[in-house]
């Protein structure tokens, strides 16, 4: 009373394979995202990015690292930058982590900013395209034989629950504002292993107590300039010198070993 049941299978599966099959250059366009990366490319004022300078430090960073390291990235957005430098720098016995909220998070006061405003409303508007672009890279990688293991993390550091001394590296370069920044400092000092990496991006100068003084008055602002012109991160550059004090630092990527 079975065979046909298997047969009627056999039968539907033959004509998905036979009906189906032209449709292979459709999979293969949004499978490679042909019509986002051309939306994205059109419209997008930047992906992800990152210079030579700061892949060498992170290239350097990841030497300091065992093979068998676990690291996070926390903010990834299109995981066309420091993304791929870690999954290239990483062993295959390597664990990598990626973790963003892809979801609006631009504040108020920078969405009324009149220079800049309509750039962050683009970026607030491109979280589905960074999301799908990143997973692509992921899958683009995971078809290595040398890629490490890599986990897709949609959470915000307030929602992640991790075991204490659990990372190798941390890297953070998510949202820019102050209370965001402080937050996710605080969590990977919690979660870095005793001599670990904490490190991220964005940090245009090192940090002083005159710095510090002139970003308290920019807590809801991502970029701005001091009275000299000079541009900088205030959120960065504040919660760093609170929370680490003095880092390393070079071309804009900070980095500390922690003695806990």
């Amino acid at each position: 009373s079975r065979h046909p049941i298997l047969f009627a299978r056999w039968i539907r599966g033959r004509l998905r394979h036979y009906l189906l099959w032209p449709l292979w250059p459709l999979k293969l366009i949004f499978e490679r995202g042909r019509l986002e990366n051309a939306f994205v490319a059109l419209f997008v004022p930047r992906k992800s990015q990152t210079s030579g300078e700061r892949e060498d430090v992170l290239r350097m960073l990841l030497k300091l690292t065992p093979p068998d390291a676990r690291v996070l990235e926390i903010g990834t957005y299109f995981g066309e930058g420091s993304t791929k430098v870690f999954i290239d720098g990483l062993s295959n016995e390597a664990s990598f982590f990626v973790m963003d909220t892809w979801s609006e998070y631009i504040s108020t006061t920078d969405k009324m900013c009149v220079p800049n405003k309509r750039f962050y409303r683009i970026m607030d508007g491109m979280s589905y395209f960074a999301a799908t672009n990143t997973l692509r890279v992921i899958l683009g990688a995971e078809r290595r034989d040398d890629s490490p293991s890599i986990t897709m993390i949609r959470r915000s550091s307030n929602d992640l629950f991790v075991a204490d001394n659990f990372f190798d590296l941390v890297f953070i370069d998510g949202s820019h504002y102050y209370r965001d920044v402080r937050r996710d400092i605080e969590l990977a000092l919690r979660i870095l292993k005793p001599g670990g990496i904490i490190c991220g991006d964005d940090l245009e100068i090192l940090p002083s107590v005159g710095l510090a003084a002139v970003a308290k008055q920019y807590l809801d602002h991502d970029f701005v300039s001091d009275k000299d012109g000079f541009w900088f991160h205030p959120g960065v550059a504040l919660a760093v010198y609170e929370l680490l004090g003095t880092v390393e630092m070079k071309a804009g990527t900070w980095w500390k070993v922690t003695t806990k």
